[in-house]
């Protein structure tokens, strides 16, 4: 049997819910059909100007940062939570009904970042209305 699959069915499923498998023992991997790059994009008055101000910031302001994200359990909210305990920082999570709305919403400084794939948002990012 083949099964095509990406990382929500075969990662977030098995750290959610209890399946009758074990999505790392039960599959074997084939190959990789596409590869969805994603990166960390800001208000542009944000005053970091790269990762590591980023996080400086984020820490000197626990809590006070805003994260938008298209969905719960979503990349973004997956992404951001991991981000955290890496970085030992805290913002505030910020659900959308999607990346449009929510992407429009940085862009007129509303939230402070999320976490998007480079699609969504390399045009905002070339006109320089957010910054990656």
């Amino acid at each position: 049997m083949v099964i095509l699959g990406h990382w929500q069915t075969h990662v977030v499923n098995g750290a959610t819910y209890r399946l009758q498998y074990d999505v790392v023992k039960d599959f074997e991997p084939v190959s990789l059909v596409a590869d969805c790059p994603v990166w960390i994009v800001a208000r542009q008055a944000l005053p970091a100007k790269d990762l590591t101000e980023l996080v400086a910031w984020l820490k000197e302001n626990p809590g006070k940062g805003t994260v938008g994200i298209p969905g719960v359990g979503g990349g973004a909210d997956v992404l951001g939570t991991y981000f955290q305990q890496s970085t030992g920082t805290r913002f505030q999570f910020v659900p959308y009904r999607g990346g449009a709305p929510m992407i429009q919403d940085l862009v007129a400084g509303q939230i402070d970042l999320t976490f998007a794939q480079v699609a969504s948002s390399l045009a905002q990012v070339r006109a320089g209305q957010i910054k990656a």
